[in-house]
């Protein structure tokens, strides 16, 4: 985000004709964020996007007002997008409660089906979903906690 507050000031850009702006990185930082809304929220609608290409790129969005925002750390991941569910799990891969630390796994119509000639790297991402029957889920990787 600060590249591009940098960029736009650099090349003095007319913003005038953005309707919606979508951030997507690994992590938005919440003073970023801030940062960017405080500067441009007024003119057109900002949405951080969170997503891995195993799962069609991105596969959440937060769109909250700025009294939502955490104070401090990463901006949200939000909700998920329309195609996409998502699950947090413990290495089980059984659901966690609110509130609790697990792993962030994504299902939907976005996840691919694994990695071109690596079946051993598939067979370890790429699991069946104990949630829906047919579905695959994408495990991320990622820590994430619902919040209430």
């Amino acid at each position: 985000i600060v590249p591009f507050l940098e960029y736009v000031h650099e090349q003095q850009l007319d913003m005038s004709r953005v309707e919606l702006l979508i951030t997507s990185s690994d992590s938005c930082s919440v003073a970023d964020y801030r940062t960017l809304q405080e500067r441009f929220g007024s003119l057109f609608r900002i949405i951080n996007a969170y997503g891995v290409t195993e799962a069609a790129i991105d596969s959440s969005f937060y769109d909250e007002p700025l009294t939502k925002l955490p104070q401090t750390g990463h901006v949200p991941i939000g909700k998920a997008w329309l195609n996409a569910k998502f699950y947090i799990v413990d290495a089980h891969l059984n659901p966690v409660p609110v509130g609790v630390l697990g792993e962030l796994v994504i299902g939907g119509a976005g996840v691919a089906r694994g990695y071109l000639n690596r079946p051993d790297l598939t067979a370890e991402k790429f699991v069946d979903s104990p949630f829906a029957a047919g579905e695959r889920l994408y495990r991320t990787g990622d820590l994430a906690r619902w919040m209430p």
